[in-house]
This record gives C-alpha cells, structure tokens and sequence, in this order.
C-alpha cells in the first residue's frame, strides 16, 4: 500500500479568488464545427480575456486573441530621433552630368 502524503498551502483571499477567475477564464478547446455556431459568443469572450482554443480534426489548433487597435502617429512625435545635414537638398556631384 502506498503512503500518501497532504501538502497543505496557506494563500490568501486574494489569492484564492484569483486563481478561481483564472480557471473560469480558461476554456476547453472547440472544435471548428461549434465555434461557426458559437463565432460571436467566442468574439467577445476573448474581448474579456478568456482563453480560446480552436482545433480542427487533423489536431492543429488556433488561438483566438483580441487585436490592439491602431493608433494614429500624433504629429511632431519622431522629433529629435534624427537629424539632416544642412547640403540635404543640395545637388549631387554624381549627377552633374544629368542637369543641364
């Protein structure tokens, strides 16, 4: 017969409740068939951060993630990153056969 052995770990309230939401959040693979049915119940729930995982019968698997929005560059923001010398619009030499 075999000895067994209870290991007990102190966490806190806090803790507890976390890794409780964190299994919540995570959800058991679909297969492709369910997550057609289900697409916008799944859109939103990845929106809210749960985990979702689509697998396909030959066993490959995606993952669905919410996509960071696209922000506009704000005007005057590369300023100080680089510099032009003062000849930038001059003339080359090397095309001083091409002007006329």
């Amino acid at each position: 017969m075999r000895g067994w052995t209870l290991r007990l770990c102190a966490i806190s309230p806090d803790e507890c409740i976390l890794k409780k939401r964190l299994r919540e959040r995570l959800m058991s693979p679909l297969d492709v068939a369910e997550a057609q049915v289900r697409l916008s119940e799944l859109i939103h729930a990845a929106i809210a951060g749960e985990h979702i995982v689509i697998t396909d019968e030959d066993g490959t698997a995606v993952r669905l993630v919410p996509v960071e929005p696209l922000s506009r560059p704000r005007f005057g923001s590369a300023r100080g990153l680089f510099t032009m010398s003062e000849d930038f619009d001059a003339p080359l030499d090397d095309f001083a056969s091409y002007e006329r």
